[in-house]
């Protein structure tokens, strides 16, 4: 029901993502799981879907930094499935997408999209994109930086003593 990440010490994953993979493949839908993340830069892109009650708490909120250079041109579209549940995602901009998913907890951390406007790409980048119409959303004491598109929303968001920064279209869906 707990995994520790770090990139450079004694832990259960050196990556978030091996740490989601773990629990999506061996633990129940609805078993509570929480990936407690060490202080380190974490260059990758997350993806977890149909799993609910799963809590990623970081360190601390500026030395846990979960990043990666996405955007629309790279990764076209959203990256969500065509119908829930099914399929894999192809692609899509955004640093973290959670499909299908509830009660996802973000805390204590830094989800930063490093995709820099410019006129030779889109400049679509989410830090997350959180696809579930009745699914909710927990941020706290969280970073969210991108350019563009920060945070691709749907269903229920709560966000308390975070931050959402950016340059075009902070908060979207």
């Amino acid at each position: 029901s707990e995994l520790v990440v770090d990139d450079d010490g004694p832990a259960d994953f050196r990556t978030v993502q091996g740490a989601l993979d773990h629990f999506m493949k061996n633990a129940a839908t609805d078993a509570a799981v929480t990936v407690r993340v060490r202080n380190g830069i974490y260059q990758e892109l997350l993806f977890l879907r149909a799993r609910n009650n799963v809590s990623i708490v970081g360190e601390s909120r500026d030395g846990v930094i979960i990043q990666y250079r996405n955007h629309e041109t790279l990764n076209g579209g959203s990256g969500a499935s065509q119908v829930a549940g099914s399929g894999t995602p192809a692609g899509g901009r955004a640093v973290f997408l959670a499909e299908s998913s509830d009660l996802l907890t973000l805390d204590t951390l830094t989800l930063r999209n490093t995709m820099l406007r410019s006129t030779s790409a889109s400049s679509q980048a989410e830090t997350i994109y959180f696809n579930n119409d009745t699914g909710r959303l927990v941020a706290r004491n969280a970073t969210f930086l991108s350019e563009q598109d920060t945070l691709q929303l749907k269903g229920y968001a709560w966000f308390y003593g975070s931050l959402v920064a950016g340059n075009v279209d902070f908060i979207w869906g």
